[in-house]
């Protein structure tokens, strides 16, 4: 298995992972995951389970506590560029014991996404508000190149809770090879479409354009070929639960725009199983009581064939526990509550790999000392302990 860590690092994230044990609360939610990987293999035409993965810093992939820019896994020769997608290397990881090619996919505002024309982000749509809207003035969406069989392409046109009435198209080109017209009205309002026919297993690009004056809001794309499992990654640094609902202060939206977002976390179809992963920022903004409601609120609008997974984010070292409503462990306990025996939530505890703080620091597992963020061999920690949950 490719990796950025070395042979060593690798034995050890091993090692934390299985020490680790059972760190899964209501596991029997895990049940509906494999059935939903078996029905995603049942459809054919070589479509991945998906999992969508929403989160804070930790999932974007931040090891220092200042900026980052997203980037592909790094250079198989070993090399680190400074972040990390650990939930890809988690994707590789299981993809390989599946016996699967492991399959490409992006948020459509990743930045390996080239947009042009001005093609823009859109805060109050799509999973933590990272979908990109294009119109029919010249605005689109350049994914790249992936080696795959078939893309995915996810869309948001409009959503009952959102107040839109308008009605955005857009066309998609494969390899350059002529434009292939989807009218959202006709077809989905909100919803997802294969590119078609089946291509052969190589290079192959993708180019999404507006096709309308009124928007169209691109959710992601996934380069697949003989299913296996795809990881949506959706992390913002510095963000919280409420942001990802447009109800806080980095991310304040109209209530036509909450109705989207929330939207958003139950397309049923779009992903076969939704993790979220929170509560570092949280506690700096609102009380362990909003934090519950919070989770209430997506969990109610799911639908209960899903797997939700709650995923405590580790220990953060000594001096980083308390923050201004209180301590984050308890927003953790908040995520346990919800593993309701017989329900679709379960909840991962992340830090169980870690250990304690001290542990976690003699282990070099964090990026330095009062840095909530791994490092990279507590990524690979991570990426490690999520494939054993994506293969469970």
């Amino acid at each position: 298995q490719q990796s950025w860590l070395s042979s060593t690092e690798v034995a050890v994230a091993r090692a934390l992972v299985s020490a680790a044990g059972n760190s899964i609360d209501n596991g029997a939610a895990l049940r509906l995951w494999r059935r939903n990987r078996a029905r995603a293999a049942a459809v054919g035409a070589g479509r991945p389970a998906v999992v969508a993965i929403v989160g804070d810093s930790i999932v974007f992939g931040i090891q220092g506590n200042g900026s980052s820019t997203e980037t592909a896994l790094p250079a198989t020769d070993g090399t680190y560029p400074g972040d990390t997608d650990w939930c890809k290397f988690a994707e590789r990881i299981a993809n390989a014991r599946l016996g699967k090619v492991c399959p490409d996919s992006w948020p459509a505002n990743d930045a390996r996404v080239t947009a042009a024309g001005g093609a823009s982000s859109v805060a109050s749509v799509g999973l933590n508000g990272r979908a990109r809207s294009i119109t029919n003035t010249g605005q689109s969406l350049t994914f790249p190149a992936s080696v795959c069989k078939r893309f995915e392409i996810g869309y948001f046109e409009t959503t009952s809770a959102s107040g839109d009435t308008a009605t955005g198209n857009f066309t998609y080109n494969v390899d350059a090879s002529g434009t292939v017209a989807v009218n959202t009205a006709s077809a989905f309002r909100t919803g997802k479409i294969a590119t078609t026919p089946a291509l052969s297993a190589a290079s192959h690009s993708l180019v999404l354009a507006g096709a309308n004056a009124s928007p169209v809001y691109i959710s992601h794309a996934i380069g697949y070929t003989d299913g296996g499992v795809a990881v949506l990654r959706f992390g913002r640094g510095g963000w919280t639960l409420g942001d990802s609902l447009g109800l806080q202060a980095n991310n304040s939206v109209s209530a036509a725009g909450q109705g989207r977002l929330l939207a958003a976390y139950a397309q049923s179809g779009w992903h076969d199983m939704l993790l979220i992963e929170f509560a570092h920022n949280d506690p700096t903004q609102y009380s362990t009581a909003q934090y519950s409601e919070y989770l209430d609120s997506i969990i109610a609008a799911c639908p209960t064939t899903m797997p939700i997974g709650l995923i405590a984010p580790p220990y953060p070292p000594d001096g980083q526990e308390s923050s201004t409503f209180g301590v984050r462990a308890d927003y953790w306990d908040v995520m346990r509550s919800k593993a309701v025996a017989g329900s679709n939530v379960f909840h991962a505890r992340s830090a169980e790999v870690f250990g304690t703080a001290a542990e976690g620091l003699a282990d070099s597992l964090y990026s330095g000392a009062g840095s909530v963020h791994p490092s990279s061999a507590g990524y690979g920690a991570l990426g490690q302990w999520l494939a054993d949950i994506l293969t469970a």
